[in-house]
């Protein structure tokens, strides 16, 4: 078995609230996603720690494709419980891939992935999205991976369900699955830094690359230096700003780039203009559009400017995995 792992402190964030195991030996992985604002370091630390630990334990017992299902189950109860019991609200999601006797065993609950690369090179997800679109795309859910990711880079998603959190009465519903590995080339875990940020086709773009450390290069290049990003809102740049900058938050996001075009006189007029006008509070977007269909290079800032603010801002943790 070959394996490996990185894992990536969000821009601008004090630390890395992703927490990971990597016991290759073993043949037992996994990552957690600490939710940021809800104790989210200390609650990855404590459930992946609380299931190493169990599973220490149970070393004398052997975990074979009879009890496994079984066994996992508990790990995650007990975690829950362990997550529940620290101070404050607190929640993580948690994915557990177990490799035994070429069999994957997995236990998910949240919106971190792991995904399957076969030997043919079909790639899937075999884990269930669980999360939410905290906004709506044109008033209904997104239904494709391009408008996932426009909620996704805004901050529109979030879990649904995860271990945790002795506030809330949210259902703890856990995914289980066993899986053949015979016909399987990778495995990769991945939290959602990687995945607001890519598209399925990047990520197995990336995964079909035969040197590992140039798959995980690969992988880390879509998360610093997104190529699709600025296209994706060029595309979608009406509907981002109808619909995630709000009234005069729209011009604010411009003030960095005035620095930029000091020397531009559309630019100089386009802020006195929203500055000594009254907008109504619907006509910030139609306004801010009209500028950027008569000045490229002034769109073309705010759109790079985005990307610097948008890009890497959470952490990011990922485990590729050949288990033959």
């Amino acid at each position: 078995m070959k394996t490996i792992h990185k894992s990536i402190i969000g821009k601008g964030k004090l630390e890395n609230e992703d927490s990971f195991l990597v016991r290759e030996k073993d043949g037992i992985f996994m990552v957690a996603d600490g939710m940021s604002g809800w104790n989210g370091k200390k609650a990855s630390d404590t459930a992946i720690n609380t299931i190493s630990n169990s599973l220490e334990e149970k070393r004398a017992c052997r975990l074979d494709n009879d009890n496994m299902s079984t066994t996992l189950k508990k790990l995650l109860k007990e975690a829950d419980r362990e997550v529940t019991a620290l101070k404050g609200r607190s929640g993580t999601t948690i994915d557990i891939c177990i490799v035994r006797d070429n069999a994957l065993h997995l236990a998910h609950i949240g919106d971190s992935r792991v995904y399957l690369l076969y030997k043919n090179l079909y790639f899937e997800q075999i884990t269930n999205d669980m999360a939410r679109p905290q906004f709506t795309y044109h008033g209904r859910a997104p239904q494709n991976e391009i408008e996932r990711k426009i909620l996704s880079l805004t901050n529109s998603y979030m879990p649904s369900h995860w271990i945790g959190d002795h506030n809330s009465k949210h259902d703890k519903v856990f995914q289980f699955e066993r899986i053949s590995l015979l016909e399987v080339k990778r495995i990769v875990m991945t939290t959602d830094g990687l995945t607001d940020l890519t598209i399925d086709d990047e990520i197995r773009e990336a995964l079909i690359i035969e040197n590992l450390q140039d798959a995980s290069d690969k992988l880390v290049s879509h998360i610093e230096y997104p190529n699709k990003i600025s296209e994706t809102f060029i595309t979608h740049l009406e509907f981002f700003i109808e619909n995630h900058l709000k009234e005069r938050s729209i011009l604010s996001m411009l003030d960095p780039i005035f620095d930029q075009f000091c020397n531009n006189v559309n630019m100089r007029k386009m802020r006195d203009h929203y500055t000594n006008s009254t907008i109504a509070d619907d006509g910030y977007g139609a306004f801010i559009l009209g500028y950027f269909d008569k000045y490229p290079d002034i769109k073309e800032a705010f759109l790079q400017y985005l990307n610097s603010v948008l890009n890497f801002s959470d952490d990011t943790t990922f485990i590729i995995i050949e288990p033959n």
